[in-house]
């Protein structure tokens, strides 16, 4: 018996993982509509197999869809399952519930006086034999070394091996092809093709002397950072997991050490749907508070772990938490004043001001990742993961180079 409605794109991979989660085996047969400008597919991400729903572009994503389910147990499953399908297409998927342990704290409405750590200002460089006059490269392959493209070679040319594919990549072939990325990003092309044209306006000389382009082709479409035939099935990024622990320890093993650490979430263009997405609600809005005046604060102390509490009406009220700083000394911020049509001062606690001060390394690093973005981009879910982690690399490298002296271009 089959089950057919009609529904878009995005609602038949919705229930494609409910009837996952059900435990519904039964074969299901889907039909796309191609996009009503004949755009099938990224023109500019090249001739990949697409056998994977998260890498459906925006508009097959929003196309119409035939959802069709060949069911051949007994009537009662049948009708459970028509069901089901008709009334999860117009209904949230549900959140998977998780159990969080709630801890009591006792609140005291004082100042924090007790710092966890003493201040200090010294920076401490990590002893390198590297200085102003070192090559400009010498400061990326701290971050990208022979470790990390060794496992790029090995499981680029293991997985083109397992899908019968002729393709052999040295270490020197996955170096050349980082750097074509890397070009992409102040040279930028609308496809990556277009590289190694003839054409005089778009001619890339140095490309197309440093890699052939089914080369650079055969080595994008098959690019791997971890062992397919051994992913742990409960790490959504299992497919970078490899890169991203060392990544991760030579970010930890080069940084210079100072006394403030900005911390901050980045945020990866991506276009397609996985799993890995998330959606950043709205902050609360906390309405008592804001009835408040301008420049008024409150703070409240844990006394079981010393952490301060601090909530200050400034434009919008700001909510902090801090075990080094608290309310004193007090600070002044400059406001503009509508009632007296000018600039006035507001009492201001010092975490908010020590924040101010030392915020923004995530922000700068996420401007210099978009002024030199990577250009050429993919089908892959993961494809704009790996190439933002170059990304980081390359930033991260010229913030080194700078640290020792090196007048390298912004």
């Amino acid at each position: 018996m089959a089950s057919r409605k009609q529904l878009t794109t995005t609602e038949i991979l919705h229930e494609l993982e409910e009837l996952d989660e059900k435990g519904v085996k039964d074969e299901v047969y889907i039909y796309i509509t191609p996009p009503e400008d004949g755009n099938d597919t990224c023109e500019d991400s090249g001739d990949e197999e697409c056998n994977d729903p998260d890498r459906l572009c925006g508009r097959q994503l929003q196309a119409e869809g035939d959802f069709n389910i060949d069911i051949e147990d007994d009537p009662g499953e049948v009708d459970e399952v028509i069901k089901f399908v008709e009334e999860s297409s117009h209904s949230k998927r549900r959140r998977k519930s998780t159990k969080t342990q709630n801890i009591t704290r006792s609140w005291v409405s004082c100042d924090l006086t007790t710092p966890v750590c003493d201040s200090w200002s010294t920076c401490f460089i990590p002893p390198l034999t590297l200085s102003s006059s070192s090559h400009p490269l010498e400061f990326f392959e701290l971050f990208i070394d022979d470790n990390i493209i060794t496992k790029l070679v090995e499981f680029t040319n293991q997985y083109a091996a397992a899908r019968n594919r002729c393709v052999q990549v040295s270490k020197e072939d996955m170096y050349t092809f980082l750097g074509i990325l890397f070009l992409s990003g102040y040279n930028w092309l609308p496809r990556r093709r277009m590289y190694w044209e003839e054409k005089e306006d778009v001619y890339n000389a140095l490309v197309s002397r440093s890699m052939r382009r089914n080369k650079f082709e055969e080595i994008f479409t098959n690019i791997h950072c971890a062992d397919n035939s051994a992913l742990d099935i409960s790490d959504r990024l299992a497919k970078l997991r490899p890169v991203i622990c060392e990544l991760n320890k030579n970010f930890c093993k080069f940084a210079p050490l100072e006394e403030s650490i900005s911390i901050d979430e980045a945020m990866i263009p991506y276009f397609g749907r996985h799993g890995c997405k998330q959606f950043i609600r709205g902050k609360p809005d906390v309405k008592v508070f804001k009835r408040n005046e301008r420049g008024r604060y409150d703070c409240r102390v844990s006394r079981e772990d010393n952490i301060s509490a601090v909530r200050w009406m400034d434009n919008n009220v700001v909510t902090m938490l801090s075990n080094q700083f608290g309310v004193e000394p007090q600070q002044k911020a400059s406001r503009y004043s509508s009632s007296v049509k000018g600039r006035i001062d507001i009492p201001q606690p010092h975490v908010i001001a020590m924040y101010n001060r030392n915020m923004g390394g995530v922000d700068q690093m996420d401007n210099n990742i978009s002024n030199y973005r990577i250009g050429i981009r993919g089908k892959k879910w993961y494809t704009p993961i790996f190439l933002w982690m170059m990304d980081v690399c390359m930033s991260n490298a010229w913030c080194l180079s700078r640290t020792y002296g090196m007048k390298l271009d912004s």
